[in-house]
């Protein structure tokens, strides 16, 4: 089970481990996203810091519906202490999870200030 906090802006809050360029871990806490199809968003100040490559570009529809365009950088996820091999999003804001990191799993989130987030595998 992966368990976050609801925050002051009443925001989903989940720590996650990405490994770097050499396979060493770093953790960073993420905005759980909803509205957010893909796996994670990345600044590219912490995707210089991982060391990670641009592998390829992407375009998106905002909420908004403006056309986004972003550089996508392949990253490892240590999710649910299971190494997944997603790909991220370079967007300069706070990191988001997307819904594709929720597949196969229950989202419950008690939406209060301190209030627990758990994402839990389904059987």
């Amino acid at each position: 089970m992966i368990v976050g906090r609801v925050d002051a802006n009443h925001e989903l809050m989940i720590r996650v481990t990405l490994q770097d360029a050499a396979g060493l871990d770093h953790e960073l806490v993420a905005i759980l996203d909803t509205g957010f199809t893909g796996a994670i968003t990345l600044p590219s100040s912490t995707l210089a810091s991982l060391g990670l490559t641009r592998h390829s570009t992407g375009s998106a529809l905002t909420a908004t519906g403006a056309l986004v365009h972003f550089d996508l950088y392949p990253v490892t996820i240590i999710w649910d202490g299971v190494a997944r091999y997603v790909f991220a999003q370079e967007i300069n804001s706070s990191p988001l999870l997307g819904l594709r990191m929720l597949i196969g799993y229950d989202l419950r989130a008690r939406v209060e200030l301190g209030g627990r987030v758990e994402l839990e595998a389904i059987p």
